[in-house]
C-alpha cells in the first residue's frame, strides 16, 4: 500500500507519463481495490492525480473503473458506517471526474452513466443526505454531458426532489443547475404535473411567497429566479 501511494509524486512530475502510461490501467484498479480494503482520503487524491495527469489512458478506461468504483461505493454504504463516508464521497467526485475527464465521448460516459445509476438512485431513494453534495455534481455533469433525458434520469430527477425540503434547502446552486439541465435537454417533452409541482415547490422554497424579503438569502433567491426563467424559457406556457 504504501508504494502504491509513493506513485502520486511520480505521477505529478511532468515528463513521465509516457514512461508509465502502460501501467495506469493496472494501476488504476489497484488503487481501487485498495479503497474497497481501506478508508484512507489519500487512495482517492490518487486517483484524481492520475485522472489529471493520464486523460486520454483513464478515458478509454473509465467505463470499467467505474464499474470497479460503483461496486465499491455499494458496498461502502451497505455497511452504513460513519467511517466511511469520506472514503464514499471522494468515490462518488472521482466518478464526477471520470465524467468530465472522457470530454463529450458520449458512448463512454453512457456506460459510465449506466454504473453510476443504482448508485445515485441508492443514495436519494435512502436519503443519504452525507453524500447529495457530490450526488448532486454528478448528476450534473451527466445532464450537461450527455445533453438528454430519458426514462431512468426522468425518474432520479422525481426521486432527488423528493427529498426533505430542510435538506434540498442547503443546495440551492446544484438544484439551480439540476433543474436547468433537465429543462434545457428534456424540454416540454417530459413536463407532466408531478414534475411541475417538484420544480414549483423548489422556487416556493428558495423564494418562499410568505418570507420577509431580508429573511431570503441572496443565494437563495438567485436561485428561485433563474429556476423560474428556465421553465419559462424551456417549457413555455407549462
Amino acid at each position: 500500500l504504501e508504494a502504491l501511494l509513493a506513485h502520486e509524486e511520480v505521477h505529478r512530475k511532468r515528463g513521465l507519463e509516457e514512461a508509465v502510461s502502460g501501467l495506469i490501467p493496472m494501476l488504476f484498479e489497484k488503487v481501487i481495490v485498495f479503497s474497497k480494503q481501506h478508508l484512507l482520503e489519500s487512495l482517492n487524491t490518487l486517483m484524481d492525480a492520475i485522472i489529471e495527469n493520464y486523460t486520454d489512458v483513464v478515458a478509454g478506461f473509465a467505463p470499467q473503473f467505474a464499474e470497479s468504483i460503483c461496486s465499491n461505493i455499494l458496498e461502502h454504504i451497505d455497511r452504513n458506517e460513519e467511517s466511511r463516508i469520506s472514503t464514499v464521497s471522494g468515490l462518488i467526485s472521482t466518478l464526477d471526474k471520470l465524467v468530465v475527464n472522457a470530454d463529450g465521448q458520449i458512448g463512454i460516459i453512457e456506460r459510465v452513466y449506466q454504473s453510476a445509476y443504482k448508485v445515485v438512485y441508492t443514495i436519494f431513494y435512502r436519503k443519504m443526505e452525507d453524500f447529495y453534495q457530490e450526488t448532486f455534481d454528478l448528476m450534473n455533469s451527466f445532464l450537461y454531458t450527455l445533453r438528454r433525458v430519458d426514462a431512468d434520469l426522468l425518474r432520479i430527477f422525481t426521486l432527488c426532489l423528493s427529498i426533505e425540503r430542510d435538506d434540498l434547502s442547503y443546495y440551492p446552486r446544484e438544484i439551480n443547475d439540476f433543474i436547468d439541465n433537465f429543462l434545457s435537454y428534456g424540454k416540454g417533452s417530459i413536463i407532466s404535473n408531478e414534475t411541475l409541482e417538484k420544480i414549483y415547490g423548489c422556487i416556493d422554497l428558495f423564494i418562499p411567497s410568505v418570507a420577509p424579503e431580508d429573511d431570503i438569502y441572496d443565494e437563495d433567491f438567485e436561485a428561485g429566479c433563474q429556476i423560474s426563467d428556465s421553465l419559462m424559457i424551456n417549457a413555455g406556457s407549462a
